[in-house]
């Protein structure tokens, strides 16, 4: 492997290690990184747009070197991967029948996020978003929640 290749290590990820590689090529703390990313990414979204290009780009730590559309399938079936496993992580977390714990865990979690955002809102930080629209499109967001639901399950 080059010394100065760019490219996704699997050690020091935390989603799909893109801020980890672009911290060890330009040897910047990664963690300037991702927080550049989160800022970006209350800017209009760029940071999660920006984010999920180079990780379907960049080459994985185990895949330097290959050919460029391998690179590309394998970062996108990746991606799907995961996708797939948040996705039934979250079904089975938002289940009634499951114990509790998960569930509180993750309300707890999303509180949290959104306290820390109202909060944020209220200091003026980010004077360019509509608070006024959450509240309804969360509620929106909850309603399609319980109607997609599929009919006999709690």
């Amino acid at each position: 492997m080059a010394a100065n290749a760019l490219f996704r290590p699997r050690r020091e990820s935390i989603i799909f290690g893109v801020c980890a590689g672009l911290g060890r090529y330009f040897d910047v703390d990664p963690v300037l990184i991702r927080l550049l990313f989160v800022l970006l990414a209350f800017a209009g979204g760029f940071g999660i747009v920006a984010y999920v290009v180079l990780a379907i780009v960049m080459p994985s730590e185990r895949s330097v070197g290959r050919e460029s559309r391998e690179v590309l399938h394998e970062n996108v079936q990746e991606i799907r991967e995961a996708a797939t496993m948040a996705g039934q992580e979250l079904s089975e977390t938002l289940r009634l029948g499951r114990a509790g714990g998960r569930r509180r865990h993750l309300l707890g979690m999303v509180l949290v996020v959104l306290g820390g955002l109202l909060l944020m809102a209220q200091l003026g930080l980010f004077w360019w978003v509509r608070w006024e629209l959450l509240w309804p499109l969360l509620l929106m967001g909850l309603g399609m929640l319980l109607l997609l639901r599929r009919p006999g399950r709690p």
